[in-house]
């Protein structure tokens, strides 16, 4: 099987900090510590600055770069917990289905135990 390994992606903006407190107001200044649902960007595991919001184009780059280098498919090795809820939602599999029995049965402990889908429930997973 030929795969293409993603070893490091780092999609973050240096020159954004996170705010200690939720902005109240959704002014166009405050525009970038919101994501595109309007939900206001927590800091996750590993973060100094807050996301770009490209991820899902970025994963479409990859998919499509690897395709055309006649891949049979992406590997990447999550570094937190949420990075692997995060490849899990656009259809990332283990290789070792175990694994991803275990993965998954923990994924459906957090959802109950902090039942929404936005990066509050991934902050609690991680």
């Amino acid at each position: 099987m030929k795969l293409t390994v993603v070893e490091w992606v780092c999609m973050q903006d240096p020159l954004l900090s996170f705010h200690q407190d939720v902005p109240h107001d959704h002014s166009p200044h405050l525009a970038q510590y919101y994501s595109k649902s309007g939900k206001y960007k927590k800091q996750l595991p590993g973060q100094k600055y807050p996301g770009l919001g490209v991820g899902h184009e970025f994963q479409e780059l990859l998919i499509t770069l690897a395709e055309e280098a006649g891949r049979d498919g992406l590997m990447d090795v999550p570094e937190h917990f949420h990075n692997a809820v995060m490849y899990h939602e656009v259809g990332f599999h283990f290789v070792s289905p175990e694994h991803e029995a275990l993965f998954i049965r923990v994924l459906g402990k957090c959802t109950k135990a902090h039942p929404t889908n936005d990066t509050c429930h991934l902050q609690y997973c991680s």
